[in-house]
């Protein structure tokens, strides 16, 4: 839409063939996935947003069930001091998942910090919550590339 502001659509419409291995009956799922993205850069701040829903008509195949429906998204905030010159970077980060499957609800939160030492390699610290859980986590080390 503009230099500072992206925005984007995303969808699938489908149907997937499923197969019993034990036997010679098939089923069939259809299935619907719809999103839109969005991101806003304003000077040393990027934020990227991200929702998605998806519906499957048949999800269980060989078990009689009603649809199913999943949705979730993200948000995530990126600060760099000095835009690409910068050597160190922040990023806050939250994920989202709720759906019909209660397996797969998930919704986390992340503080990440970084710091460039050469082109290809970067040191990292990272803090997560899971708020379903109750747990966090904390990462520290480095990442490659080559």
């Amino acid at each position: 839409i503009g230099e500072n502001f992206r925005l984007g659509v995303s969808g699938y419409y489908g149907n997937e063939l499923i197969q019993n291995p034990d036997t010679a009956y098939s089923a069939t799922n259809e299935l619907l996935m719809a999103g839109v993205d969005a991101t806003v850069a304003i000077g040393p701040l990027e934020l990227n947003v991200q929702y998605i829903e998806r519906r499957d008509k048949n999800p269980y195949a060989f078990i009689e069930s009603e649809e199913l429906k999943s949705r979730g998204g993200f948000g995530e905030l990126i600060y760099t001091p000095k835009g690409d010159e910068s050597k160190w970077y922040a990023v806050a980060l939250y994920n989202w998942i709720d759906s019909d499957f209660d397996g797969y609800d998930y919704q986390t939160g992340s503080l990440h910090l970084g710091y460039l030492l050469r082109r290809n390699l970067r040191l990292i610290s990272e803090l997560s919550y899971d708020f379903k859980n109750k747990f966090s986590q904390f990462t520290l080390g480095f990442v490659s590339a080559f």
